[in-house]
């Protein structure tokens, strides 16, 4: 609350004394939900982490782009669509076949999965499901 977040939810947490942990497990998707924050837990929201993850390495030189592109397409394996789908490195999975059937240039996808690994990395900011950066405070 200290930080400009601030809600019904939080506010009601925040008063508890922490004798009744059933009363704080109740108010935790609330007080998520309030501030804009998914539920970790879900598959979509794992993966999300895990593609950032994926994406970051890159990002720092640690993992080449084929390699990113090949754990993106194991991790997103038997997820549905609706999962996964708005992950800026699930939709440049498909840049495997292009890459492994050699329909377009190198130099052309290794541009389109560094613009891909900063989206993620953007989308996710740091930020366990991805949600919103904390409103500013005006303090430095």
């Amino acid at each position: 609350m200290a930080h400009g977040f601030d809600g019904p939810a939080l506010r009601t947490l925040a008063g508890l004394d922490g004798t009744d942990p059933g009363a704080v497990r109740d108010l935790v998707p609330e007080v998520f939900a309030e501030l804009g924050v998914a539920i970790p837990g879900s598959a979509g929201v794992a993966v999300g982490l895990a593609f950032s993850r994926l994406a970051e390495l890159y990002l720092a030189g640690q993992a080449g782009e084929y390699w990113v592109l090949q754990k993106v397409a194991e991790l997103a394996e038997g997820l549905a669509r609706e999962e996964v789908g708005d992950l800026p490195l699930y939709r440049a999975h498909d840049l495997l076949d292009d890459w492994e059937r050699r329909t377009r240039s190198e130099g052309e996808l290794r541009v389109e999965v560094r613009a891909a690994c900063l989206a993620q990395v953007r989308r996710f900011d740091g930020q366990a499901g991805g949600g919103p950066a904390p409103p500013a405070t005006g303090a430095s």
